[in-house]
């Protein structure tokens, strides 16, 4: 059932955020220096924003007692939300609604090469001549022998620091960053790609159709009628794709280990805008069943972290 209560929610928990913090800003206003006291008001009040902002989040999550994801969530339609000082906007994703980059490492739990073709696929669609897959799979994979095209000597330049090879997963999409040696090859994978995994299937219901042709090659003549399908309606089952776009059964049953409708990892991003000055916000949320809690907060910059 959707909670009709969510952007209420927001709100109510936003403004007992800023009474709560007022008399910090009454006690500050008699510092002799007011400008630095300021600037720190709006930097600890951001804070407290953001924090509320995931914890009503957290709470309309709790909530949904839906057994598919929707669009037409609560979580999914907060709206911008006006506060003293300035604006609070907060976007809730499931992270299942891109693709796993960590799961192109060997695991008896799935197959590791759906995902490595998926990588290369996208590579080769969006004409990223200066990065492998490969590069990546050395990258976060745990031994130390060299992938055909891959490199596990490390020498990574970014932001003028130079950069090993992790061996380890990655923990946010950013460290993508350090792999690409242009910015707008960046931009192109992290609209596919997350660094989280939640049960290596991707939620048809968030996903978009390029997403679904490059992890689901088995789904590409049906990958745009259940994108704008999605994008009006919800799935609320895997197998409605069979009744609703004609997929065959033994189609169905091969993507089936990789296909979802629902979500237990959210990631909210908080945008907080005072005085004029905008701040980022990152948090994961886990879901099982009605029990919520965030597993990760963190300031940040603009874009996605996960």
């Amino acid at each position: 059932m959707r909670n009709s209560k969510g952007s209420v929610l927001i709100f109510v928990l936003i403004f007992i955020a800023f009474g709560a913090s007022a008399a910090i800003y009454v006690y500050e206003k008699s510092m002799e220096n007011f400008t630095n006291v300021s600037d720190d008001f709006y930097e600890n009040q951001s804070h407290i924003y953001a924090m509320s902002a995931v914890t009503a989040v957290e709470q309309i999550l709790e909530d949904d007692d839906n057994s598919y994801d929707s669009r037409e969530e609560d979580w999914a339609m907060i709206p911008l939300t006006e506060v003293p000082y300035g604006t609070v906007s907060i976007s809730v994703t499931p992270i299942n609604a891109k693709i796993p980059l960590n799961d192109m490492v060997e695991s008896k739990k799935y197959d590791a090469e759906r995902f490595r073709k998926a990588c290369d696929e996208i590579v080769d669609e969006e004409q990223i001549e200066d990065m492998d897959c490969a590069e990546i799979l050395d990258y976060i994979d745990a031994d130390s022998d060299t992938s055909v095209g891959g490199n596990e000597n490390g020498g990574y330049e970014y932001s003028g620091m130079e950069f090993k090879t992790k061996n380890s997963p990655l923990e946010t999409i950013t460290e993508l960053r350090i792999l690409s040696k242009n910015p707008d090859n960046y931009n192109k994978l992290i609209k596919y790609f997350t660094s989280q995994d939640d049960g290596n299937a991707i939620n048809l219901n968030f996903a978009s159709e390029a997403t679904i042709k490059m992890f689901l090659p088995e789904l590409e003549d049906y990958a745009e009628q259940i994108a704008d399908y999605t994008k009006k309606d919800e799935l609320k089952d895997v197998s409605n794709i069979q009744k609703e776009f004609g997929v065959p059964s033994d189609v169905y049953l091969k993507v089936l280990p990789y296909i979802t409708v629902k979500s237990t990892l959210f990631y909210v991003r908080v945008e907080i805008t005072l005085n004029d000055v905008p701040r980022f916000y990152h948090a994961l949320i886990s879901k099982e069943g009605t029990n919520t809690a965030v597993i990760r907060f963190m300031a940040g910059l603009d874009g996605d972290y996960y």
